[in-house]
């Protein structure tokens, strides 16, 4: 068979391999989480997650000199409160352990990057992320609070500050793309990525001033409720189609293979939360998976 064109030609070899590939993994792709303890001094390992430590304040800069040895510029930090309650106060007060820690990196190392996580299941004493009416989160109330935890990270200093920017009523009575637009024109230098859970939403948020979207909410609102298991496929598709800008797959991420799914459907990256950090959630789908046999 005569064939014009041979993709493999471009495969032949090392120096062709890497002039020519589309993908590349180096420490510049890479996030490291720092888990800071407002309790602690110095750091101690974390028996659930092997090689991973909590960190006190006074030993955050160590955890980004560690980045910075291995070629990682960047941190997501998140935060072990010293006090808890029902609403979760010290995810939002200026003087926090996340808010400390982003001043304690800036400080010494002005040009490392700092991300934060805008939740509330650290900082609430029943350990729900949000304010309870009763047994059920009151998204209402909650979504006014999370705003001011965002505020309050912006304000000391980080460098990317997730929001959330669902259609769901807001205390302040702002719509998602007015409250981009107010923090757009406070912190014009701010990177800032919009939570959402449908493309409607998502296109709203970039057109307001959004630098990133991601799927975190889908599932998680009336509208989006969904029953069962896996990440939303079809809406990290339509947003990479859709909109300019990177796009993040997040949410009900459990497994290595839907990984690699987002990514290959355009995903600039995947968020993978409670399938590495909850042992629980793990154990159950096992045991659901086994569970006839």
């Amino acid at each position: 068979m005569e064939l014009i064109n041979r993709p493999r030609r471009l495969r032949q070899n090392d120096s062709i391999r890497r002039l020519c590939r589309e993908t590349r993994l180096s420490p510049d792709s890479l996030i490291y989480p720092i888990f800071v303890d407002e309790t602690l001094k110095g750091k101690r390992p974390i028996p659930a997650l092997a090689g991973q430590f909590h960190y006190g304040l006074d030993a955050v800069d160590q955890a980004v000199e560690e980045c910075l040895t291995d070629g990682v510029g960047r941190c997501i930090l998140f935060g072990l409160p010293a006090k808890k309650d029902a609403q979760g106060s010290s995810a939002w007060d200026k003087k926090g352990v996340v808010q400390e820690a982003i001043r304690a990196i800036k400080a010494k190392y002005p040009d490392f990057y700092v991300i934060t996580d805008v939740c509330m299941c650290e900082y609430t004493d029943h350990g729900h992320c949000g304010i309870l009416k009763g047994q059920e989160v009151d998204n209402d109330k909650t979504l006014e609070v999370l705003a001011k935890t965002a505020l309050s990270h912006v304000e000391a200093g980080a460098d990317i500050v997730a929001v959330d920017c669902t259609n769901m009523p807001r205390g302040d009575g702002l719509t998602p793309a007015a409250y981009v637009r107010q923090i757009r024109a406070a912190y014009p230098q701010l990177v800032l990525m919009a939570d959402c859970a449908t493309l409607e939403e998502a296109v709203a948020a970039h057109a307001a001033g959004a630098d990133l979207v991601g799927t975190t909410m889908n599932g998680y609102t009336p509208q989006t409720a969904v029953h069962g298991e896996g990440p939303n496929a079809a809406l990290v598709e339509a947003l990479v189609k859709t909109l300019p800008c990177p796009v993040l797959a997040e949410g009900r991420i459990h497994t290595p293979q839907q990984a690699r799914q987002m990514l290959e459907l355009g995903a600039w990256a995947v968020v993978v939360g409670g399938a590495i950090t909850r042992p629980l959630e793990i154990a159950q789908r096992f045991m659901d998976a086994v569970r006839d046999l």
